[in-house]
């Protein structure tokens, strides 16, 4: 059975508008543009990359990462745990805010009809607009608001988080046909890259150990 889930990195795009600090936030989906591509993961019914020999694809919840494999990204600096051995692809695409780079990793767990994604994508800064003018919280509300309106899902349980300094946002999805999502988004303004972690699962369960687990894990390095 092939399980249809969402687009993900090219969804983390901001509007024109988040570079602009003077411009208030707005969280309607509408204010975001999106890329002229993006992808859409499915879970088939094999995995869609090799397991490392030192990776568990069914991590016990009394030690759920003992197993688990350690992926660092040296072009998006962080590091994260995934179940099994992850599969990299660079991606790019234009948007009304310019051309759009960034790399997406993804495991596919077909046993539990679960997929892990990170990723990080690199904003691009419009013409006459400088870095230091990134409204953060702006960003985060349309990188949100991309990634409900490119997958069709609602978002609950919102929260503001943070990790290693970097403002971020914690939310659960409810997807099509009974699919769920729970993820984690970060921007650095430093470096002009927003981060994403992403759990989704067709039975709907993302407040699992192996979920909290993962998104838990992700860690930036300013």
């Amino acid at each position: 059975m092939k399980l249809r889930l969402l687009p993900v990195i090219f969804a983390l795009v901001v509007p024109l508008a988040a570079c602009n600090s003077g411009e208030k936030s707005s969280s309607s989906p509408n204010s975001v543009a999106s890329p002229t591509s993006t992808s859409s993961p499915s879970v088939q019914g094999s995995p869609t990359t090799p397991t490392s020999p030192n990776a568990s694809t069914s991590p016990s919840s009394g030690n759920v990462t003992g197993n688990w494999y350690s992926y660092s990204s040296s072009e998006g600096n962080y590091t994260v745990k995934f179940p099994g051995k992850p599969e990299e692809q660079k991606r790019a695409a234009d948007s009304q805010q310019g051309s759009v780079s960034g790399v997406e990793v993804r495991y596919v767990d077909p046993a539990s009809q679960r997929l892990y994604v990170t990723g990080h994508v690199n904003i691009p800064v419009p013409p006459g607009q400088k870095k230091s003018n990134l409204n953060v919280e702006q960003a985060l509300n349309g990188g949100r608001d991309s990634i409900a309106r490119t997958s069709g899902a609602t978002i609950k349980n919102e929260k503001k988080i943070t990790e290693n300094g970097l403002s971020g946002r914690e939310f659960t999805m409810t997807l099509p046909n009974g699919l769920a999502a729970k993820a984690r988004i970060f921007i650095n303004p430093d470096n002009f890259k927003a981060y994403q972690a992403i759990v989704a699962a067709k039975d709907g369960k993302v407040d699992i150990p192996e979920a909290s687990t993962f998104l838990e894990s992700l860690n930036i390095n300013k």
